[in-house]
């Protein structure tokens, strides 16, 4: 499966925004955390843009709150495309009916989530709105 992991990154001149851009630790993490078998690209804004023409399987946005318009204009790109869309973070833990509005499913708690569910939805008309940890 194509892969894709997205950190959403404002470009506007009024947006609040640090003038340091550092590599996220979270979507490189996943990377590592996923099944042998999948092709992952990671996509930070802060540093390039998304290449929306890749063809991609899944793809999965983290959001941060002050962020999270740019991440719901990214995910309804994808899902316009047909890509099914996975969110993840503390902005759709906190809110994740608001996130489902965008995304095909939602990653709650800050705890791992279980990999079965999130890696099969591609596959699958009917997949888990909300993905909770494996306890």
């Amino acid at each position: 499966m194509k892969i894709k992991l997205i950190a959403p990154h404002e470009n506007r001149k009024d947006a609040l925004s640090s003038p340091f851009k550092f590599q996220r630790v979270n979507l490189p993490l996943l990377a590592a955390l996923t099944p042998h078998g999948h092709t992952i690209t990671i996509v930070e804004e802060a540093h390039a843009p998304d290449d929306i023409d890749q063809d991609v399987d899944l793809v999965g946005i983290t959001v941060l709150t002050e962020l999270a318009l740019r991440a719901y204009d990214i995910a309804d790109t994808y899902r316009k495309k047909g890509v099914k869309v996975v969110m993840g973070g503390m902005h759709p833990t906190v809110l994740p009916d608001e996130a489902l509005k965008h995304a095909d499913a939602v990653v709650v708690e800050k705890r791992r989530a279980s990999g079965r569910n999130l890696y099969r939805m591609p596959h699958r008309d009917r997949c888990n709105k909300y993905i909770r940890p494996v306890k």
